[in-house]
């Protein structure tokens, strides 16, 4: 007899719900959407044309041309992954902004002058940088984009050297000290004079 009340109710409860969300004034799982689609985006903060990315020159830099041109479209799951990492990250983190500016010599004439290259460290220590990542599976060493990243806080920043931190899921962690490389800066600076020349 209790079972059979419980059932009851339970089926009232699921018609009301059913009801609720037919009714042409409920609120739609799009307006959840819209709400997760504008925290990611407000967490992009898509660079102008006078300046590049940390990120952007990082990673691919053909993706980072067509994500200016034209952004990717991400799944619901994609954006709210990336905001729930941003969210623990920003836990230990206190961001510090902070840019340099490379000289563009075009030798088409297209565009000269400079641009600004900016970055967000997640911290920034008097003695080091550290940054901060969430993965799947702790790495052996730290990934090359993650380097190269870090490499440009370093000398953005001018401290000689920073560590990445490494989360997993099950809340294991490695570190990895990173000194700052001259070389691996000089190639930063030519991957963010390719990529603003090809937004000409």
């Amino acid at each position: 007899m209790k079972r059979e009340i419980i059932n009851n109710i339970y089926e009232k409860i699921r018609k009301g719900i059913e009801n609720y969300r037919a009714a042409a004034d409920a609120v739609t799982k799009t307006d959840i959407l819209e709400i997760v689609e504008d925290a990611f985006n407000s967490m992009l903060k898509v660079e102008d044309d006078d300046t590049i990315s940390v990120e952007e020159v990082s990673n691919c830099l053909r993706e980072a041309y067509f994500e200016r041109k034209s952004p990717m479209e991400r799944t619901q799951k994609q954006m709210l992954e990336a905001i729930i990492q941003r969210g623990i990250l920003n836990t230990f983190a206190r961001p510090v902004r902070g840019e340099v500016s490379i000289e563009i010599n075009d030798k088409y004439g297209d565009r000269d002058g400079s641009i600004r290259l900016v970055g967000t460290a997640d911290r920034v220590e008097d003695d080091a940088i550290l940054m901060f990542r969430i993965v799947k599976e702790l790495p052996e060493m730290p990934y090359a984009e993650h380097f190269m990243q870090m490499n440009a806080y370093l000398h953005i920043f001018n401290k000689e050297e920073g560590v990445i931190a490494y989360f997993d899921n099950d809340g294991n962690e490695i570190e990895f000290i990173v000194p700052r490389n001259q070389a691996l800066y000089k190639e930063t600076i030519r991957r963010v004079r390719i990529l603003c020349l090809r937004m000409v």
